[in-house]
């Protein structure tokens, strides 16, 4: 019985993604926004995610990813994650990055992050930095926070690179978060591979894919999200590049 309910459970997930493909991204496609040689082609993105919880809790969210022009957009109708963002980002004439997204999820926050990615003189280096604001939506012991995060990114080969954030945890103070991942790459194929140390001891990992169309990965997250919740993330999509 419970089996049936998660199959069931299942199926009634997906119809937020058919319904997100059949009626918002006519309108997002209606966005054009500056559009520059060196950019990559409009791409949309379906993706289902099966999350598993401590506690033996599971949940199905699909989601829809709409890029374009330096602008993105994502829409969330899952049984964990109701919710949306948008963002974008612009380079200067060194090539240097600054970007920003506004993302809120229902019954849990509101964020407006913005960060920059230098190019610096060091060939294939590039520093990172950053800052999120979120603004916590009641709830008992909840409070507002500013979060900073740093790194670097170091490219070499064609496409690989490795990467370095630090994250602080503004509920703790003096708590990091550190993502160190590699992604290995060829023109339409990538796999990254990394581990998310923290200051207190706990330790995550992941693994994102993508082969030419296909998109997967896995992850495990020790206190998720700023939560007090263990996770495990398996994720599926589909990429479609739409010019």
């Amino acid at each position: 019985m419970v089996g049936e309910r998660r199959r069931l459970g299942f199926a009634v997930s997906l119809l937020p993604t058919l319904f997100l493909g059949a009626v918002i991204l006519p309108l997002l496609l209606t966005w054009t926004g500056p559009a520059y040689a060196q950019d990559p082609p409009p791409r949309l993105i379906l993706q289902h995610e099966y999350i598993r919880e401590s506690g033996g809790r599971d949940f199905h969210d699909p989601s829809i990813f709409y890029f374009k022009n330096r602008f993105h957009a994502q829409v969330w109708l899952g049984e964990f994650t109701k919710g949306v963002e948008v963002g974008g980002y612009d380079k200067d004439k060194r090539g240097s990055a600054y970007s920003a997204f506004y993302r809120f999820r229902d019954g849990f926050d509101h964020i407006l992050q913005v960060e920059t990615e230098q190019i610096t003189g060091t060939t294939g280096y590039v520093l990172a930095l950053g800052a999120r604001y979120i603004r916590v939506i009641p709830d008992v012991g909840a409070r507002n926070m500013v979060q900073f995060h740093v790194g670097a990114d170091k490219y070499y080969g064609d496409y690989n690179f490795a990467s370095l954030r630090a994250i602080s945890d503004p509920r703790r103070s003096g708590r990091w978060t550190f993502v160190l991942s590699n992604r290995f790459a060829t023109e339409d194929s990538y796999v990254t591979l990394g581990v998310v140390p923290r200051t207190d001891g706990e330790v995550g990992y992941f693994m994102q894919a993508k082969q030419e169309n296909l998109r997967f990965g896995v992850g495990h997250y020790s206190r998720f999200d700023f939560t007090q919740r263990n996770r495990t993330i398996y994720n599926l999509g589909w990429e479609w590049e739409l010019e």
